[in-house]
């Protein structure tokens, strides 16, 4: 692999693109300049942070210092899914949720990622593992806090389609069905139109990224494909089983609660 280095240069040229744009937005009256400044700084910030944790662990070949970090930060995922839902689900519940399906990227990491085995895993696949993690966990939280904020708006705006459906016979889930599927069904439209313009219109950054520092571009590919599997697999599934837990704990309660004036 090609050692790449960042010059200094390279962070001038940088910072001058972002201060032009925020320039250029602020010129336009949006008023959204600061807010743009502050995101800009918010972001690398936390790259930063991000980066020189995983510098640290990656240098770590323990496959349980990994399994770890991959723990904290779906509890942590867990607490920030539980607010974007309203409270409504369990923050543990929801971290269990994300950790048995960060269980795969970890597993891939020790076992497949370069490693032969549980003990003899290799830094570069307790890291490629790592990092597929932190990229599918956010796939999930996005995709699980969509789908599961379309059942919640439908059980708050869409009471006379629900409560014709429930006086027809329906159960609470027959009833929530078309609005439960299509919370699912909007998570991936931007992807059915996002995907046939890569590498006409747009490049993949994981794959960009691996080809500058100097991986074959066929190989890069590889990972890239890989990663695509991963993150769709478990924010489709993770929309899955928020939004059907939502409709067989939290739904119920809701709509008697919401019906109840009407049944009098």
């Amino acid at each position: 692999m090609v050692n790449v280095a960042f010059h200094w240069t390279d962070g001038v040229v940088a910072l001058g693109l972002g201060l032009g744009t925020i320039a250029l937005v602020s010129s336009q009256g949006l008023g959204l300049g600061r807010s743009l400044a502050w995101a800009w700084v918010r972001a690398i910030a936390q790259l930063g942070v991000l980066a020189y944790g995983l510098a640290i662990v990656i240098t770590l070949p323990y496959p349980w210092v990994t399994l770890g970090a991959l723990g904290v930060l779906a509890g942590l995922l867990g607490f920030k899914l539980h607010h974007t839902l309203d409270r409504h689900l369990s923050p543990l519940g929801l971290a269990g949720m994300l950790g048995w399906r960060l269980l795969l990227p970890w597993g891939y990491g020790v076992w497949g990622g370069a490693g032969v085995g549980f003990g003899e895993a290799s830094p570069y696949g307790l890291g490629l593992g790592l990092v597929m993690g932190l990229v599918m966990a956010g796939m999930m939280v996005d995709m699980g806090g969509r789908a599961g904020e379309q059942v919640l708006q439908a059980l708050k705006g869409q009471r006379l389609d629900i409560e014709a459906r429930l006086s027809l016979g329906a159960t609470v889930a027959q009833a929530l069905e078309p609005h439960r599927s299509q919370g699912v069904r909007s998570i991936l439209l931007p992807w059915l139109s996002h995907l046939p313009t890569l590498g006409l219109v747009t490049v993949p950054p994981l794959w960009a990224g691996m080809v500058l520092a100097g991986m074959d571009p066929l190989v890069a590919l590889g990972y890239q494909s890989l990663l695509w599997g991963l993150g769709l697999w478990g924010g489709v599934s993770m929309a899955v089983g928020v939004s059907d837990r939502l409709v067989q704990r939290v739904a119920p309660q809701m709509l008697e609660e919401r019906f109840q004036p009407i049944a009098r």
